[in-house]
């Protein structure tokens, strides 16, 4: 009954369109980028392109990919695998301070839509052609011309649930983001553009990437087409969502596009095929009725798989240089971009930094350890009880670095941050590999490059070629002989960037920093770790009375707890700030567990209701007076409840995804699209093993 309320604020704009059934489109939402760098296979091909963009799509996309190198990538962190492998990329933004002028990088999500409707009558629509590119806006473009569609088609929305603004004509679609009050604005600022859908029916490219296709004649989001550009192609628009909190719009400037335009004039986007056509062809003319919602597509719901999606990560080369991922402000944009408003003549940088070269995204493991694979943690207890530590700029080397020192030949990570070490499985564990797509957690030391385990599930490690064995340990209880086990929480500090660049990315090139000192992460690693904290280093599972991360090994996560992600691809694991328990007069303790990903299905599927009065405590209120121990908070004012997530929804998310204030208290924050503020119910019996720590947190929270 709820789910229609997503599409609310995207709707308005279907009204503008000509000769268009609301229901005849897709929405693949709340998608994060599977890189941020400077490259453009359209506009910069085979070299390092002039800004740097937040892309989507194909794993392999690459500053040399055509429609062929396209359908060959392994996976895509669209929804549709298999089909889609297509491109999609537009230029990111940051944030410029207003004292230091340095400048940070800006988390965004992107909503892509597919319209199979936006044709005028007598006309059919086709699907994209094999090798098709296209540009839409113009990354030097400075003016508006209102009787120009092409500057018609990029506007901006300024996103305030509450209702606050309703009714103000100031605060209404526009073609640039100078609105009287950015700051107003609570739930952030939509960057929009539709993609021009004629198409010549010769030319896949132009010269200028533009010349080849063509609004229509009616209007730039739908109608007919010219007779220069008879083929009327499947209409496709981006949303580029951009949060406000956080970030104080101080005047024109504080939000830059990587072009170094300060309006959002020069906002653009890109496109490059690869989609099976035969199959999106096949989907343009038999589905009709989808609403949005993409499993509503009888033709293309086969080909759905968002864990493979939230999983997928770039495995191609990327351009080495520091583009702010790691948190830390820039002193200047990437390339040659001085903020400006003339875009008339090219920018002229003295001082520029000669152009980067390619490197991989992630560096070979440390030699004599393999990757096993994707493993299912202990029941109720750890796989691996011999050591164990929680880092901040965790990866794969970190980990085996770790255990590598303390005398193991088996290292796993999980969660994203957590490492665990031993000689031997206990707890039933094994070495048998599940799916890789449920290891889908990113590494809090390359978090959108690299996966580090999940929720209960291990990515393995193994030194030497024995194999590796179960364990007939059972797990010690309260009365056995057990040892004290401390979890080390080893800070950022402690690994210093000059010597284990592999356990982070927080120097100045996010690659030549990763592989410059591969061969020497395991010794590096190491003795900085042993010098600053104790570890078990014994396989003797601890006392569960010990209130840390290893020592509670008998203690699992929820079984509420999902191993299938979503389409949202997942870059950074991690609940609330301080994850303080909350407590009401009759719901007990309840604990605060992140942002998760929602979908039309519905991932909590116990009860729901909405409340133009929500507040977190009143939904928990009502979950727990009905028994329920997962409660919910979306959209601002809805409220579900549940024991356990459904529908392979309810995976973690960054937080920036739960953005929307709550309907009953403006100083909190009740999910958004298709995204849950989740609480879940915690018990003397039965605590979650990650209950009560801080998970790792970028600045800008990728």
């Amino acid at each position: 009954m709820f789910s229609f309320s997503k599409l609310s604020a995207s709707m308005a704009l279907l009204a503008a369109a000509p000769y268009v059934s609301a229901s005849s489109h897709m929405i693949m939402g709340g998608l994060t980028p599977i890189a941020y760098e400077r490259v453009d296979s359209i506009v910069n091909p085979g070299t390092v392109s002039s800004h740097v963009h937040s892309i989507m799509g194909a794993s392999n996309f690459n500053q040399n990919s055509n429609y062929s190198s396209l359908r060959d990538a392994e996976c895509t962190s669209v929804p549709f695998q298999t089909v889609d492998h297509s491109a999609y990329w537009a230029p990111s933004i940051y944030y410029q301070d207003q004292d230091s002028h340095s400048f940070s990088l800006m988390p965004t999500s992107f909503n892509i839509y597919y319209f199979f409707d936006r044709n005028g009558p007598n006309e059919t629509v086709h699907a994209f052609p094999a090798g098709l590119k296209m540009l839409a806006g113009s990354p030097v473009r400075d003016t508006y011309n209102a009787s120009n569609f092409a500057d018609q088609a990029v506007s901006f929305m300024c996103l305030d649930y509450s209702g606050a603004l309703n009714n103000n004509p100031a605060y209404d679609e526009r073609q640039d983001i100078n609105f009287p009050d950015v700051n107003a604005c609570v739930d952030g600022i939509r960057y929009q553009i539709f993609f021009p859908m004629c198409w010549d029916g010769v030319n896949l490219d132009t010269a200028d990437h533009k010349s080849h296709m063509a609004y229509p004649i009616d209007n730039y989001n739908g109608g007919s087409c010219p007779s220069s550009h008879p083929v009327n192609l499947v209409g496709l628009f981006f949303e580029m969502l951009v949060p406000v909190s956080g970030y104080n719009y101080w005047g024109q400037g504080a939000y830059v596009l990587a072009s170094g335009d300060p309006t959002g004039l020069a906002f653009h986007g890109d496109f490059q095929n690869g989609w099976d056509v035969d199959v999106l062809q096949d989907a343009v003319d038999n589905c009709h009725n989808m609403n949005g919602v993409i499993t509503a597509c009888q033709v293309l719901a086969p080909y759905i798989d968002e864990a493979q999606a939230a999983a997928c990560t770039l495995d191609s080369d990327v351009v080495n240089e520091n583009v702010g991922l790691n948190g830390s402000p820039l002193v200047a944009l990437p390339g040659c971009n001085p903020v400006r408003t003339d875009f008339s003549t090219p920018a002229t940088c003295p001082n520029a930094a000669a152009v980067p070269n390619f490197q991989p995204t992630t560096p070979p493991l440390s030699a004599g350890w393999t990757d096993v694979g994707c493993i299912v943690e202990a029941t109720n207890a750890r796989a691996l009880t011999g050591a164990t530590m929680s880092a901040p700029n965790m990866t794969l080397n970190v980990c085996a670095g770790f255990c590598q020192s303390k005398g193991f030949k088996l290292a796993g990570v999980e969660y994203g941050d957590e490492c665990y070490c031993g000689n031997s499985f206990s707890n039933g564990a094994s070495a048998t590999t599940v799916p890789s797509d449920q290891c889908n957690v990113a590494c809090a030391g390359n978090p959108v490059y690299a996966k580090c385990g999940g929720p209960d599930r291990l990515e393995l490690l193994q030194f030497g070629g024995a194999p590796a064995v179960s364990a007939s340990v059972a797990v010690a209880s309260s009365s056995a002989a057990s040892v004290p086990a401390s979890t080390v929480a080893v800070p950022s500090s402690v690994v210093p960037s000059s010597a284990a660049s592999t356990a982070s990315v927080d120097t100045s090139g996010i690659v030549s920093s990763i592989i410059a000192s591969a061969s020497s992460v395991v010794p590096s690693v190491a003795s900085s770790i042993v010098a600053s904290a104790s570890v078990v280093s014994s396989p003797v599972v601890a006392s569960a009375s010990v209130s840390s991360i290893a020592s509670a090994p008998g203690v699992s996560s929820p079984a509420s707890v999902p191993v299938a992600p979503t389409s949202t691809q997942i870059l950074l694991q991690q609940t609330s700030s301080a994850a303080a328990p909350i407590s009401t007069a009759s719901a007990g303790t309840w604990v605060a567990s992140g942002c998760s990903v929602d979908g039309p299905a519905r991932a909590l599927t116990g009860f729901s209701y909405t409340d133009s009065n929500l507040t977190t405590a009143s939904c928990i209120a009502t979950c727990a007076s009905k028994g329920f121990y997962i409660a919910g908070v979306e959209f601002s004012s809805e409220c579900y409840c549940g024991n356990s997530f459904s529908n392979n929804l309810g995976q973690l998310q960054t937080d920036n995804h739960c953005y929307m204030s709550c309907s009953g208290d403006m100083s909190t924050n009740c999910g958004g699209t298709w995204s849950m503020n989740i609480f879940k119910k915690q018990t003397a019996a039965k605590r979650s093993k990650h209950f009560g720590r801080q998970h790792h947190r970028l600045s800008n929270s990728f």
